[in-house]
């Protein structure tokens, strides 16, 4: 063996030992970025560039408050305007006042006719059946986990459009899951726990929208923040 490949060898194990003996979450999601490199992840569908409202349903109460639906919606109808994917969206608070009404006057509407009355041409339907602050627990703390489904309505056609064909009945189903442990003391105040429940609604806001759209597989300075 030469000095060369001597050399290059105690190096990358000295590499490897150094990461490996980093602690922390966010260390080891930015190891996983070193090993697999950065890339782009194509968008799941592309929305047509109509009128378009974002819906959250929360039916169940799975959200502990009505804020997070709006949140939720505000801010995927905001990312869809930056990445200029549809040239307008509709208040999602409209959409979740709308559908309340109509639900006390004993009428539920169709996604389609609830877009129809709304004026929209296309609707996204976003509806959260899990919201657990304390997900997993380890010793490095509790990791806040949601779960949603999602489908998109063609209201001018009144079809779904997206996920296509039979295969997912519920809609296209996503897990999201804040990128850092929390502290339990974090959750033990209401204001903590009410942080911890915004950052995961913006959370699934930027994993609904980003279905939509080609992204970064791991945006470092948005999502590795330090652990509080």
């Amino acid at each position: 063996m030469t000095l060369f490949h001597t050399l290059s060898t105690v190096a990358l194990t000295l590499t490897a030992t150094t990461l490996l003996s980093l602690s922390g979450c966010n260390i080891v999601h930015a190891g996983s970025y070193i090993l697999e490199g950065p890339g782009k992840i194509q968008a799941e569908y592309e929305l047509r560039p109509v009128k378009t409202v974002v819906f959250v349903d929360d039916l169940k109460n799975v959200l502990p408050r009505t804020t997070l639906r709006v949140i939720i919606g505000d801010d995927i109808s905001a990312k869809l305007l930056n990445e200029e994917l549809v040239p307008s969206t509709i208040s999602p608070r409209d959409a979740i006042t709308m559908s309340r009404n109509r639900e006390q006057e004993g009428t539920k509407l169709s996604l389609e006719k609830l877009g129809k009355e709304l004026g929209a041409d296309q609707l996204i339907w976003v509806r959260p059946y899990a919201f657990d602050l304390d997900g997993y627990e380890d010793q490095a703390g509790a990791r806040p986990t949601a779960k949603v489904h999602i489908k998109v309505i063609d209201v001018t056609n009144r079809v779904r459009v997206y996920p296509p064909g039979d295969s997912f009945p519920e809609g296209r189903d996503i897990t999201v899951a804040l990128l850092r442990d929390v502290n339990r003391d974090e959750l033990s105040t209401s204001i903590g726990r009410r942080k911890i429940e915004e950052a995961l609604a913006v959370e699934i806001a930027d994993d609904v929208a980003k279905l939509f759209y080609e992204h970064e597989r791991l945006d470092l300075g948005e999502k590795l923040g330090p652990r509080s």
